[in-house]
């Protein structure tokens, strides 16, 4: 099998502070089998255009983002909370396995995104961190007092809801509203106990559906959860990349989705 170095960066953005989205891979080397990544790695500042940044990066190659996308690798401090708020619901309906690993950090709005997946957690060494949201003067800046308060009101609103649906439970959510934008609390293992692997409806699902995991059950478990989810994950897919007309993704689509 031929073993080539994932050489190229794909970056999509108008600014150097804007999020990059890489191919990479699990191999220590970092290298790739036949030019295919298996991960994807997020990182940077999250800014305005983000979410369609990720729609473009994703129709560059299909083929890849469709198997990078089952493992995300987060390394952002944060960014804009409402461009978040919308490459987190991207995000959530590819369902990912959302991760930070040794060394890295995911805060402030990059919980979103980290809530986002299928199933989240970080290594030992990997730290997500908290703080209540605090949205960019823009939102804000032509409304009257008012105004701001209502719009405000609305925004906080569809942030709690995310996040409280995704799994962030309602005590570590008034910790996080207790914690001022210029601070941090950063999650220990106590708190990734309560917020749990996967979301609750999701956990659900599977525990109904593909049953335990455990007692040797791991790859009959793996394979119920991808057949549990690739459907929905195709027509998320599909709504990024039918236009595209990539041949790939045409003859994969069928194969997903059948003809629609």
């Amino acid at each position: 099998m031929k073993k080539l170095m994932l050489s190229v960066i794909l970056l999509f953005a108008n600014s150097a502070s804007a999020l990059e989205f890489t191919y990479t891979s699990r191999f220590a080397d970092g290298s790739v089998f036949d030019g295919i990544a298996n991960q994807l790695t997020i990182s940077g500042v999250i800014v305005q255009g983000d979410a369609q940044r990720f729609a473009d990066f994703v129709n560059q190659s299909p083929k890849d983002a469709w198997i990078a996308l089952k493992r995300v690798r987060l390394d952002s401090p944060g960014g804009d909370v409402l461009e978040a708020m919308k490459l987190a619901e991207i995000l959530h309906g590819l369902y990912p396995s959302m991760w930070v690993t040794r060394g890295k950090r995911c805060a402030s709005s990059c919980l979103l995104l980290w809530l986002a997946g299928s199933s989240r957690g970080f290594d030992n060494g990997g730290q997500v961190g908290i703080h209540r949201p605090t949205f960019t003067p823009e939102y804000l800046r032509k409304l009257t007092l008012k105004e701001s308060e209502k719009q405000y009101e609305i925004m906080s609103n569809t942030f709690r809801a995310f996040v409280l649906k995704q799994g962030l439970p309602q005590s570590l959510y008034e910790k996080l509203i207790a914690t001022p934008s210029t601070s941090l609390y950063w999650l220990n293992d106590s708190d990734m106990q309560l917020i749990g692997t996967y979301s609750p409806y999701y956990e659900e699902k599977l525990r109904n559906t593909c049953g335990p995991l455990g007692n040797g059950r791991e790859h009959e478990f793996r394979k119920c959860e991808s057949s549990l989810t690739i459907r929905s994950k195709a027509k998320e897919f599909d709504r990024i990349v039918g236009s595209s007309g990539n041949l790939w993704w045409m003859k994969a689509r069928e194969s997903f989705l059948g003809r629609e």
